[in-house]
């Protein structure tokens, strides 16, 4: 098993909105439909779409959360990830 160094959270999504020139992680996993799944050609014209698409195009709607204390959430759809989370982390 490999560690990567990845940027991630506020710093990440910093890169992503403001477009920066030099990306300190320069990759993003996206899983095609089944349906588009396994050819090529559907995987090309993903790509392409995605060189012109903005944050605005693919988010419907954000909100911004503070969460004082790290190992809770005030969130209440989080609640159960944030607990499995942290649990899965100090067994590791």
């Amino acid at each position: 098993v490999s560690a990567k160094n990845v940027t991630l959270g506020v710093p990440r999504l910093r890169e992503i909105i403001n477009m920066a020139k030099t990306v300190k992680t320069p990759g993003l996993t996206i899983y095609l439909q089944k349906e588009f799944n396994g050819v090529q050609e559907n995987a090309k014209k993903v790509l392409a779409m995605l060189g012109y698409t903005t944050l605005g195009d693919i988010v419907k709607s954000t909100e911004i959360y503070y969460d004082p204390e790290i190992r809770e959430t005030v969130v209440a759809k989080d609640v159960k990830f944030v607990k499995k989370y942290y649990k899965l982390s100090d067994e590791t």
